[in-house]
């Protein structure tokens, strides 16, 4: 199994949330049952890194040729941190060898920064575009910019209409 990481994003979400989406694709001859795992590492004393946390993915038929879009959230960051994500992939069935999609240590390296809760749509503030963003995704549309963590205003662990009104609220009572 040979898959190739095609796209990736960081998003920051509020209270140390952060979520890693990226797009993999099978571009071997066989078929890959496995899921994936991410570690996150941050940084210790002088240049050394260590292990925060670890996330796998529920196991993923992909064909070859076949893409497959995985996202993780991790919870702890603190803002102004440094941190990396690191993501693997098995290559057999067996899980008898992880793989790097890339042949560096801590390949995608971040600050967190807090993202205001209510900003849906990454953009620093707090405004109606970020209603819209909720609404559409709650009708099935949802764009690359779409922090979950971000959209869920009221902190219940889903994002609904009731988050959207409260955006709305925020904006007509500042």
């Amino acid at each position: 199994v040979t898959m190739e990481l095609t796209d990736k994003k960081i998003i920051c979400g509020p209270d140390g949330k952060v979520t890693y989406k990226m797009t993999v694709k099978n571009t071997g001859d066989v078929t890959n049952y496995n899921g994936f795992f991410i570690w996150l590492w941050a940084p210790t004393t002088g240049s050394s890194w260590s292990t925060m946390d670890r996330c796998s993915t529920p196991a993923q038929i992909i064909e070859p040729g076949e893409s497959a879009f995985v996202s993780v959230s991790f919870e702890g960051l603190t803002d102004g941190n440094q941190y990396s994500f690191d993501p693997y992939y098995y290559t057999t069935f067996q899980k008898q060898q992880r793989v790097r999609f890339n042949s560096s240590f801590y390949t995608d390296h971040f600050t967190y920064k807090s993202t205001p809760r209510g900003d849906a749509n990454g953009d620093d503030k707090v405004d109606i575009s970020d209603a819209l963003s909720i609404l559409n995704y709650l009708t099935g549309n949802l764009t690359a910019d779409f922090n979950a963590a971000a959209a869920d205003v009221n902190n219940d662990g889903q994002v609904t209409i009731a988050d959207a009104v409260i955006v709305v609220n925020i904006i007509m009572n500042p």
